[in-house]
């Protein structure tokens, strides 16, 4: 079916006018974005959109208090986009596999000590083992080794 052709807007007044009846029984006026929102509903079946109102309406009853059909429309619009996507799902990009870095790799530990793997292929490096060395991070603020002893720390209190 051609959209704007005739066959196609008198198909989407008979849904607008099943759907308004339906808010309307439950004592709400129709949103007003209804139409605007029915035209981007096509791929599900006007006895399937009547099915997701009314179990909205069954679940979300006591939101529609003050009578407008407009106050919680999000939520059925919401609703019908998660059965549109259920019933034709969109094809996925497959995710391609990140490549691995090569060479020394640093592992930080909490402790200031950092680990250096080497993590090449044993092909590659020509060894069966990885080799790992550790170094110790030098403690406090780079630049300031000399400056004294940090505050906090006396001999005193100790004795």
């Amino acid at each position: 079916m051609i959209p704007g052709d005739a066959a196609h807007e008198l198909e989407l007044a008979e849904l607008a006018g099943r759907i308004g009846c339906a808010y309307v029984k439950q004592g709400l006026s129709p949103p007003f974005a209804l139409r605007e929102a029915i035209r981007s509903w096509r791929g599900l079946r006007q006895d399937e959109i009547m099915a997701i109102i009314a179990q909205h309406f069954e679940q979300c009853r006591r939101f529609y208090v003050a009578g407008c059909g407009d106050a919680h429309f999000a939520m059925v619009r919401a609703a019908i986009s998660k059965a549109l996507e259920a019933k034709h799902p969109r094809p996925t990009e497959p995710v391609r596999p990140r490549r691995r870095p090569r060479g020394l790799q640093r592992l930080h530990h909490a402790g200031g000590r950092v680990d250096i793997y080497d993590d090449r292929d044993v092909s590659d490096a020509g060894q069966e083992d990885d080799q790992a060395a550790s170094v110790e991070r030098p403690f406090g603020l780079p630049g300031y080794e000399h400056a004294g002893e940090p505050i906090g720390e006396d001999d005193e209190a100790d004795a």
